[in-house]
């Protein structure tokens, strides 16, 4: 069965939000295609049931009220090597039910291609100080319960599960497994198969006390709950990851994050692989947290992706670059020895969207492969966007004002700020400081660019008082 939804004219600027959340809908669902002409998603369905069509579409009006919500920020391209002919290929937002994956094991020539990879990662990694590790491939309840990985992408769990050491239910496992019913024996143990690798680095430090800078990383078999049919050679349930993970003051952690990020550009140019890294937002699940959380990342440059334009012209984030702020060292209790947070980062790759985007580039035969080799990173600045002038208008009032009346509104209750004082160690959380700009904006009457949602801006009540009123509002006198 076939059904159309239409996308109203509100939702086509959050397409790609909506396009990626469809296929979680329903289990039923095997193919999602939007048709531009139209402006109609046309979902395949493996039933004929009229009564899960009619759901699909309840769940669909209530994800596009969801989405309605969120605000999508622009993403900003700071490093490409793309044509115009490679931008014109790419693909409307669609997902098929036509994905296919290779054999499920890797033969001598993939073995050889991930070993040479991960040397350069390794390289790169060790550049930098950082100390090998290895890790188990499951979470602990106790880590689950600080990273909190399923809270923010439940869709992503894959859990693990036990036949309980009693005697009965062994024998009823056993008798069951001949009907190939033995799953109504298995118990949730509540731990879950690792779908990335950095929050064992923040265990192993867990209750530090120590201000000096560390740099360590780890390879290992993640696993996520991907739709099956929209499995392929670049998404996997099981793939191999390497990161490396860097816990410091603040300074040396965005400045090591922006570093890997140089080597890792000139490696992918150096390979002669197609792409761009943009500035970019995690999957989150829940359109709060992608309001929130996701729309801080992508202000904040706290996220930023490298992207390989694959042979049919779509594009495959094949590794992450992150700037974690405080949070996650905050969560594992990681400090110096006066007490005070510490900071951190994560370069990520997905070793075997490497590997695919290589292969699709060369070929199999290994007399074809160039030499993986690094070269010295240039150092060139990031693309700047240029700022869009923005019409200064009248506001209904002066915007400081304005700007303690919407924190009141937040906390309902006074709050006493001074003009100067910083927003983040005043206690103002990034999703805080994302509810404090849309509640401007709303009471302002105005749409603030996102070229001005910088950290800088958003610093304090005075930094965003000059920023309103220089870009957006008319003093008021």
């Amino acid at each position: 069965m076939e059904i159309q939804l239409q996308v109203s004219e509100s939702m086509l600027g959050k397409l790609d939000l909506l396009m990626e959340r469809i296929p979680y809908l329903a289990e039923t669902i095997t193919g999602v295609t939007y048709m531009e002409t139209d402006h109609t998603v046309v979902v395949a369905l493996d039933t004929e049931e009229s009564a899960e069509a009619e759901e699909l579409r309840e769940d669909y009006a209530a994800l596009c009220d969801s989405l309605m919500q969120t605000r999508v920020i622009s993403k900003t391209v700071v490093r490409s090597n793309q044509s115009d002919s490679d931008r014109s290929v790419m693909s409307s937002p669609s997902v098929s039910s036509e994905a296919s994956v290779s054999a499920p094991y890797l033969d001598e020539t993939d073995i050889t291609l991930l070993e040479q990879l991960d040397r350069s990662f390794i390289e790169i990694a060790r550049r930098h100080g950082a100390v090998l590790r290895e890790y188990p491939s499951t979470f602990t309840k106790a880590n689950m319960a600080r990273n909190q990985y399923h809270i923010n992408f439940p869709q992503n769990i894959v859990g693990v599960a036990t036949v309980p050491h009693q005697f009965k239910t062994i024998n009823r496992f056993r008798e069951q497994a001949a009907s190939h019913s033995h799953h109504q024996s298995l118990v949730p143990t509540g731990e879950i198969l690792q779908p990335c690798i950095c929050y064992h680095c923040y265990e192993e430090q867990q209750g530090s006390r120590s201000g000096s800078r560390r740099i360590m990383t780890a390879k290992g078999k993640c696993f996520r709950n991907e739709i099956a049919w929209r499995k392929d050679e670049f998404r996997r349930t099981e793939f191999m990851m390497r990161e490396i993970v860097f816990v410091g003051d603040q300074q040396w952690v965005m400045d090591t994050r922006n570093a890997i990020m140089d080597e890792v550009w000139e490696l992918f140019t150096g390979l002669g692989l197609t792409g761009k890294i943009e500035t970019a937002t995690d999957p989150f699940f829940f359109s709060q947290d992608v309001k929130t959380k996701g729309a801080y990342q992508m202000v904040s440059n706290a996220k930023y992706e490298l992207a390989a334009v694959r042979n049919n012209g779509q594009e495959s984030s094949i590794a992450s670059f992150n700037y974690c702020e405080d949070v996650l060292c905050g969560k594992y209790d990681i400090r110096d020895e006066d007490g005070n947070g510490m900071y951190s980062g994560c370069v990520a790759f997905g070793m075997d969207r490497w590997k695919e985007a290589f292969l699709e580039r060369y070929g199999r035969d290994q007399s074809q492969w160039p030499t993986f080799t690094i070269q010295a990173p240039k150092q060139e600045q990031m693309a700047a966007v240029a700022a869009t002038p923005v019409a200064h208008r009248g506001c209904s009032e002066d915007a400081e004002q304005a700007i303690m009346h919407v924190l009141h509104d937040i906390f309902q209750t006074e709050v006493n700020l001074e003009p100067d004082e910083d927003l983040n160690q005043a206690g103002l959380d990034s999703i805080t400081t994302i509810d404090l700009i849309v509640g401007l904006e709303e009471r302002l009457g105005i749409r603030i660019q996102d070229q001005d949602l910088t950290v800088a801006n958003l610093s304090s009540i005075r930094t965003i008082t000059e920023m309103l009123n220089n870009k957006y509002c008319a003093v008021v006198g």
